[in-house]
Formats: C-alpha cells, structure tokens, sequence
C-alpha cells in the first residue's frame, strides 16, 4: 500500500530518530516537536495507517529497536519443531523448490514443485532489474569495489553476505547479511507492489497446503480490523493479508515493492505500527477465543523478508484504550523486535523461513484443537 500526505513531507530530512529504537530517542524527538503529551485520542484527527504522520507515529508510543540477526529468531518448542522436521522432511514439493532456489539455472516448468511452482514464477518477477550492483567483499582493509553482475536468476537481484569473505562457506547457512538498504547500491524497487504480494502470500499458502491437519489459513483481505478507535478519533488499517482461524487473526502480512530503509522511508514502520496497534485493540475490544502465544508480523521489502514480533504490558492497552499519560513510563510502550533479512534468493534462508511459517501453522492448529477439548469439556 502507498503512503503520501502532507505530514510526512514536512520530514524530508530524516533521521534514525524518526523510528526511536528506545525510550531516550523517542523522548527527544517528542521534545523536539513538543508532542510528549499528544495521544491518539487528543490529537484534531487520524490518516488510515498507510497515510501515518509521525506526530501520529510518535502518540502511537511505539519503539523499533535495532534489528536482529536471522539466526536470532526465537524458535519454536521441542514439540512444534518435531513435527515441523517431519513435515518438511516428507514434502518433495518443498524440497524441489527449494532445489531450484539453489540451482536457479536448472529453473523450468518443473511439476515436481506442486504449488510450489506458482511461488516460484512469483518470485521471480518481484525485482524488475535484470542487472543488479552489488559490493564485492574484500580481503584487504581498502574499500570493497562496487561490481555489476547478472542476477542469479532472470528478474532478481543478487546479494552478497558477509560469508562470501571466507572461501569455505557454504550456501547452506543461513543469512548474516545486513539488509540491501546498507549497501551503497539497492535494488530497483519493483514494478507493481501486487507482484511482492502474490509472491509472499502464495509461499504462505504453499506451506499450509502441505500441512493437511491444518486448523488455519493465509488470506489477502485487506481490512481485518475496522476501524480502530480512540475517543472521538478513529484510524483504518488494512492489512496485506493475515493468518485466520474462526474468524480471529494469528499474523498479519505487509508488504512494500521497494526495499525496506527505517532511515529514508520510515513511514513504512510506522505504518506497520499502526497495523499492529489495530490487532492489539480489536483483541482487546472485542476478546479472543484462542489466545494468541506472538504477535507476529510478515513483511516482505522488494526481494527481502523481515519477521517483526510486538511485545507490550497491560499498561500500553490501557493507554491507546484511554490516553492517559498521568502515569506514563517505559511500561507503557509497544516494542517491534524485528528480525531479517530472509532473501528470497537464498535456499538456507528459504528453508529456514518455511520451518518457522510452518510452526506458526503448527502451533495455532494445536492450540486450536486444545481449546475446542476444552470448549467440549
């Protein structure tokens, strides 16, 4: 979804302020524009989510930490991981898309991919350029050189890790890489935003489709929340697509043709702010059926995945429920951990990213089913 309207161009000159990754930063930069005391509900009216301000982001009280490595994902128990390894060990769709995502010249019409296929055309559309530049690591203490090179395959772009420094690394690890927006030269952003889309949720379904106990599903309506209130004041927030069970939402998706930058274009975090605060308060108005263990959110930038979890206390609901900030602290913040970035051209990462999407699904079905037991009970 795009995001334009006169409060963000009041900011072109941004900072890594405009997303504070603590306390102290979003302090300062509420003294800065004199919003300490602004709350959603005080504040004259609310853009939808995609349109935010951040006189808008900053009353949302919500702190984006740095981000963390892929490998640092919190994992899933010994349990979940079990079945997981099972699953995946008995789909040969999965393993054969993954086989061409590391042989991307052996890439063809191949049935042995199931739906895995249609992923895989998806993804390959999502960057446009069919050159792409990228830095070329270094052994000496000079500056890497900037180098052009074709694509591993037709339409996406390369990426360089920080592995490719040692000789004997293996495509098998996962990502250390710092995300594209870190190297001098990125990607071109891709042509129409639907193309990151269908590839994203389309990976999603792929998954859940071989997992035939599955209590869940991906969906790509847009506008699971309403709208969302406070006060007098209410905010839209339409979503890129979300995992549903009876009706409640388990993980929310968004996602952005261009690649993901918190320094250039920090209104994408801000929208994805106003996203998750939506979740929080339609959870918290209208109650769950089946509690939710995380609050995960799915982003995919351009050719680039990030997984964002929300962490928050009771006090943060009370203040987006009232705007009471007689008793504001720390306390009453919304921390995004953000963790990425997964490449969609990478195998390991792929692999990795499907071992975790299938124990959410995993997780959710068999927290379904104990709350059904118990509902019987």
């Amino acid at each position: 979804m795009s995001f334009f309207s006169k409060g963000c161009k009041a900011h072109r000159n941004r900072n890594s302020s405009n997303v504070p990754k603590n306390y102290s930063q979003w302090r300062e930069r509420a003294q800065e524009l004199r919003l300490q005391t602004t709350t959603p509900h005080n504040l004259s009216s609310l853009h939808p989510a995609s349109k935010m301000t951040e006189e808008e982001f900053l009353s949302m009280r919500a702190l984006w930490p740095k981000r963390n490595r892929v490998k640092e994902f919190p994992r899933f128990d010994a349990a979940t991981a079990e079945k997981v390894t099972l699953l995946m060990n008995d789909c040969s769709e999965l393993e054969a898309y993954l086989q061409q995502v590391r042989n991307p010249h052996n890439a063809g019409f191949d049935r042995a991919l199931g739906a895995f296929l249609l992923v895989r055309l998806s993804q390959q559309s999502v960057q446009s350029e069919p050159i792409a530049a990228y830095i070329q690591p270094s052994r000496s203490k000079t500056r890497p050189k900037r180098v052009t090179r074709r694509p591993s395959f037709l339409g996406m772009a390369m990426k360089v890790d920080c592995e490719m420094l040692d000789s004997q690394s293996s495509e098998e690890s996962l990502s250390e890489v710092s995300s594209a927006a870190d190297f001098p030269i990125t990607p071109g952003r891709t042509e129409d935003e639907q193309i990151v889309n269908d590839a994203l949720l389309q990976f999603l379904t792929a998954l859940v489709i071989y997992y035939p106990d599955s209590k869940c599903q991906w969906t790509s309506a847009r506008s699971p929340f309403g709208k969302t209130k406070f006060g007098q004041n209410s905010m839209k927030a339409r979503t890129d697509g979300y995992l549903t069970a009876n009706g409640e939402v388990f993980a929310i998706v968004e996602v952005k043709p261009q690649i993901r930058d918190r320094k250039r274009r920090p209104e994408v975090l801000w929208q994805e702010t106003g996203e998750m605060v939506a979740w929080i308060m339609r959870d918290g108005k209208h109650g769950r059926k089946c509690p939710v263990r995380r609050r995960l959110l799915i982003s995919q930038d351009n050719h680039e995945i990030f997984l964002t979890i929300a962490s928050y206390k009771k006090r943060y609901v009370n203040y987006l429920n009232n705007g009471n900030i007689s008793k504001s602290t720390k306390s009453s913040f919304l921390t995004m951990k953000e963790y990425g970035p997964w490449i969609i051209t990478r195998s390991s990462d792929m692999r990795d990213l499907a071992r975790i999407i299938l124990s959410l699904a995993v997780e959710v079905t068999d927290d379904l089913a104990r709350h059904e037991h118990t509902q019987q009970n």
